[in-house]
């Protein structure tokens, strides 16, 4: 199962046009999210409980323009929904998913 999301900019309104859309794509059976952005940069990526704990962070993943392939460890993760949030400098989106 793919879940994808496109992203909302931070502190923003509806009327908000994105100049460089962010996206996501979480494949659970492969433990991999795919990062699209229009331009290069530093993105953070958060897993979080659905009460909004904080389970995991990476901090500081270098992201190219285009297709970014990252790989999730999630052994040691809770079974149940968990959030999972990557933020750039301008936005940040966040994928609701069931892990098992």
């Amino acid at each position: 199962m793919v879940i994808e999301y496109t992203a909302t900019p931070i502190n923003s309104n509806k009327t908000t046009v994105l100049k460089n859309p962010l996206t996501i794509s979480y494949n659970r059976l492969t433990d991999n999210i795919q990062v699209v952005t229009n331009k290069k940069g530093i993105c953070s990526i958060q897993i979080a409980a659905a009460n909004g704990r904080s389970i995991k962070q990476i901090k500081g993943r270098r992201l190219q323009s285009g297709i970014n392939t990252i790989s999730l460890d999630t052994i040691k993760l809770p079974k149940g929904v968990l959030l999972l949030t990557v933020k750039n400098s301008t936005e940040s989106v966040t994928v609701k998913t069931v892990h098992f």
